[in-house]
């Protein structure tokens, strides 16, 4: 089974600078700009300052989500599910041991 941080792992092991340099700045793109909406909202409200963490935490996840989906758009898709390995027999598994 293929965890997320393959297509990571994978883009640095074949030298691939570029899929990182244009996933990192996008994602740093969307994470700054829904930061500033989250919080330009949040300005306009009764209470100023309530969505603060919230605004890091969607920023965050906008940054994670768009670097994902770049390096899956980039890269190939990776498979999270595992594949099935083919299996002997039990008549045979038990005459090799």
């Amino acid at each position: 089974m293929a965890c997320p941080f393959s297509q990571l792992s994978r883009a640095m092991g074949e030298v691939r600078t570029g899929v990182r340099v244009r996933a990192e700045g996008l994602g740093i793109t969307c994470k700054t700009l829904v930061t500033y909406l989250v919080l330009l909202y949040d300005s306009t409200t009764q209470n100023p300052g309530v969505l603060a963490l919230v605004a890091f935490a969607l920023g965050q996840l906008a940054h994670s989500v768009v670097v994902f989906l770049s390096y899956v758009y980039q890269m190939g898709y990776p498979t999270f599910w595992p594949t099935r390995l083919v299996t002997r027999p039990s008549s045979e598994a038990t005459t090799s041991r």
